[in-house]
């Protein structure tokens, strides 16, 4: 008796841990999702038009209910012109192709050109 509820708390536990694994996947997709379309200047809706679905249904996913199926997953790297993988792997900068150069960081020279324009105006607000 006691080997079966040893195994059983076991497989609970797996279970759990299996669970968890796929929720933190889930968010990493969803918090890379949102990087790409805030690099693109697009919305969630935008998205979810050209995948063919509706602003509820990227939502939910985005929201990990359901998690995004492999072949969601696949269909939105295809959008976004990256590979599927890219989208699983936690990053602490996005980065995209900015020209002929190829992948580049995000802060790139313009990008902390427009840091210091927003930094210039928010401090005169402030003042």
């Amino acid at each position: 008796m006691g080997i079966i509820m040893s195994y059983t708390r076991g497989m609970n536990n797996l279970a759990h841990i299996h669970t968890a694994m796929q929720n933190d996947a889930n968010t990493i997709v969803a918090a890379n999702i949102r990087a790409e379309l805030g690099l693109a200047g697009l919305a969630q809706t935008d998205l979810a038009s050209a995948l063919g679905q509706n602003d509820m249904w990227l939502s939910r996913r985005m929201k990990g209910s359901p998690d995004f199926s492999v072949v969601e997953v696949q269909a939105v790297a295809d959008y976004f012109a990256v590979e599927p993988g890219d989208l699983f792997k936690k990053r602490t900068r996005p980065t995209r192709p900015v020209g002929p150069t190829g992948i580049e960081p995000m802060t790139s020279t313009v990008e902390d050109e427009r840091l210091a324009t927003v930094t210039s105006i928010a401090s005169k607000m402030v003042s």
